[in-house]
């Protein structure tokens, strides 16, 4: 019966691929819940996991490649509402942490939005996601020890230049972070590694040496700027 009613779901429900928008026509592989990606755009995300830095910051775990779909699964979370992938992307995400070298316990800390735009979007999706890392790899809940100054603006479309100026000028610590272990920095992407790094900065110094960095995907400015990337 389950396996009838896995066949008909796309039937009786259909749904699109929220990557390129084509009718996904396969029953789901988790039923009851809903694919995301048909096999096209699923086949071309891949797995990053590769340690980095920071330029002049902490160092850095993405846990997938910039594939255009990947980065249409998160322009469409962020700007449509579009929440669909977001398991599959948190799942991706504390998978990466997993396997991190990073000295225990890990402490999450999510990049803060500036409050109106909190208000505006309904959601921090640094938030969400390490909520739901955090779920998954039974971590303390988030520590909220950073806040975003009330007239920060975005960082989308700035030259590195302007964004290591503005980044710097945004964050601040509202409180002290834990005393041992590793403070994770959770986004969503990473392009300058602007608000990451001012995010470090805005630490004590102390704790400083401690920050790690965790995201998505480390987009090329190459590959954000072109009309796939956008």
């Amino acid at each position: 019966m389950r396996e009838r009613l896995a066949a008909l779901w796309p039937l009786l429900l259909p749904s699109r691929c929220h990557a390129c928008g084509r009718i996904l026509t396969r029953p789901p592989r988790r039923w009851p819940r809903w694919d995301t990606l048909c096999e096209a755009c699923a086949r071309r995300l891949r797995r990053d996991g590769q340690p980095r830095r920071v330029p002049g910051g902490p160092p850095l775990l993405a846990a997938f490649t910039a594939e255009p779909a990947l980065l249409a699964l998160v322009k469409g979370w962020k700007y449509a509402g579009r929440d669909g992938p977001v398991p599959d992307l948190t799942d991706a995400l504390a998978r990466t942490l997993a396997r991190a070298p990073w000295p225990r316990p890990w402490h999450l800390l999510p990049v803060p939005m500036p409050p109106w735009r909190r208000l505006a979007r309904g959601f921090n999706q640094s938030e969400v996601l390490a909520r739901g890392v955090a779920r998954r790899l039974d971590l303390a809940p988030p520590t909220d020890c950073l806040r975003r100054r009330l007239l920060a603006g975005r960082q989308a479309g700035r030259g590195r230049a302007e964004r290591l100026v503005r980044a710097r000028q945004e964050f601040a610590a509202r409180a002290a972070p834990p005393a041992e272990g590793s403070l994770v920095l959770v986004d969503d992407l990473c392009t300058t590694g602007a608000t990451l790094r001012a995010c470090a900065e805005a630490l004590p110094a102390d704790a400083r040496p401690r920050v790690r960095a965790l995201v998505l995907a480390r987009v090329p400015r190459a590959v954000l700027d072109s009309p796939k990337g956008a």
